[in-house]
């Protein structure tokens, strides 16, 4: 008796972590990449919100300006010059430095 509660204990058990695996590879496959837009301006104020920024799928969490040490290192022709960046593999995924460009891209072609 104490045998066979041993073994449904163990194969509970198993399903259990078994279906949590699954389930964790499935969550993985299906989730949408997240974004992050850096924005290389030549301004002080770098709390002014982007004009004319669409983002219909919400895919972008968080718009940061780019800093001066580097611009002044990577020397930028243009400004605003916007970059951006797939959040978990850390890819640089579009630069432009025309905002309607990067609409475009974000409505066309992230999937």
């Amino acid at each position: 008796m104490k045998n066979s509660i041993n073994k449904y204990l163990y194969r509970t058990g198993l399903a259990i972590a078994a279906s949590y695996a699954i389930y964790i590879i499935l969550t993985g496959l299906f989730e949408k990449p997240k974004y992050l837009l850096l924005v290389y301006n030549r301004t002080i104020n770098y709390d002014v919100p982007i004009e004319g920024l669409e983002d219909p799928k919400h895919r972008i969490n968080i718009v940061t300006n780019g800093m001066p040490e580097i611009e002044e290192r990577v020397n930028i022709s243009s400004a605003p010059l916007y970059v951006l960046i797939r959040e978990k593999k850390h890819d640089i995924e579009f630069v432009t430095d025309k905002i309607d460009k990067l609409n475009d891209f974000l409505k066309y072609e992230i999937r």
